[in-house]
């Protein structure tokens, strides 16, 4: 998004397009006929994988030039441009993989039918508080640009920082958008989607519950969100309960500690009514074990670097290697002279009283 020519192309495809009465409508056909341009720039660069692999071979021929012919300056320079275009092909990759990263969501959501949708509407309808003061520009556009670059990956695929760096050219669509949202209600189903993505917290998970669900929201809608949440920020503190500490600025999560030392205090007393104090450990065992010492204990237990060496398959050349360093331990009189082969290979780890040599 921070080069040039994509700035370009962003601008083209938008000055290209149709004219429409209603602005919710436009800022839709403009991010839809601008994915056929994205798509033709993703064929021009190719597979960045690919790429940062042919970059390197390049980089590695001229790197061999150059200190075959330390004083060419041509190859120098040559060497200084590959080794940019290398750096810059492996940026690319690495943002690409970040964002790929995060899009794993489930295609299709519950089937409700179409009572509860229109009890749903008239809850809302019955429960709608509107605004009472105009949204300004600088809401919005400060709303939209403090989320974060990589934040609110939609179903369209358009990312904040896309927002950011063709505000010049989308800005003005958005903050009618915004607007018409807030005063008149309406939003668009293609602005109104939300992915559901599953993220696993456990390795190898298969339950339900070995997932994290999160919902990814489109920028549009994350702005919306943010202006609401900017209006009602300064109220908090006196919605809130004094009991809930988090997330609310001047209160801190440690002020209950000392409360619930009082608490505590005089339980293990046995005058009064009974009573008992329960803590619970929200944290998974997983994460609270200590490595180290359980790799100390193994080690003490006798499970040295051998038994980890079992665990795990080896290549057949290592393998015929430790085969080799046994047989000359066991039947020959050096590394270069061949001895009697006292016992079968099968017998060695047998107990003695059964004709092995008892190798554990």
């Amino acid at each position: 998004m921070g080069s040039a020519s994509t700035h370009n192309l962003i601008r083209a495809s938008a000055e290209k397009g149709h004219i429409y009465v209603f602005a919710r409508f436009c800022l839709v056909k403009r991010l839809k006929a601008l994915k056929g341009p994205l798509r033709c720039l993703r064929a021009t660069y190719g597979d960045l994988s690919v790429r940062v692999a042919t970059l390197k071979h390049e980089l590695d021929v001229v790197q061999l030039a150059a200190d075959l012919d330390p004083f060419s300056q041509d190859l120098r320079e040559n060497l200084i441009g590959f080794r940019f275009a290398y750096q810059q092909a492996c940026i690319d990759e690495e943002s690409a993989a970040r964002q790929r990263a995060k899009v794993t969501w489930l295609s299709e959501g519950d089937a409700n039918t179409r009572y509860f949708h229109n009890v749903i509407r008239e809850k809302r309808n019955a429960q709608t508080i509107y605004s009472p003061r105009p949204v300004m520009h600088e809401e919005i556009k400060d709303a939209i640009f403090h989320i974060g670059n990589n934040k609110a990956v939609g179903p369209h695929r358009f990312s904040s920082k896309f927002s950011k760096a063709a505000w010049d050219v989308i800005g003005l669509d958005l903050l009618v958008v915004v607007h018409n949202f807030f005063y008149r209600g309406h939003l668009l189903k293609e602005q109104n989607h939300t992915l559901i993505c599953l993220l696993p917290k456990v390795p190898n998970a298969t339950s339900v519950g070995d997932f994290r669900p999160i919902a990814c929201c489109n920028v549009l809608y994350k702005c919306l969100s943010k202006v609401i949440v900017g209006r009602m920020k300064p109220y908090l503190d006196g919605i809130v309960n004094k009991a809930q500490s988090a997330f609310i600025p001047g209160r801190h999560i440690l002020d209950n500690i000392p409360t619930v030392q009082e608490l505590v205090v005089g339980y293990q007393a046995y005058s009064g009514p009974p009573r008992c104090s329960l803590k619970i450990d929200l944290c998974k065992a997983y994460d609270m074990v200590d490595w180290n010492y359980l790799i100390n204990m193994l080690k003490a237990l006798g499970f040295h670097p051998l038994y980890w060496m079992a665990v795990y398959v080896f290549p057949s050349t290592v393998i015929h290697e430790f085969e080799g360093l046994f047989h000359v331990f066991l039947w020959s009189h050096g590394e270069l002279s061949k001895g009697r082969c006292r016992i079968a290979w099968a017998l060695v780890c047998k107990p003695k009283e059964a004709g092995g040599l008892g190798f554990k």
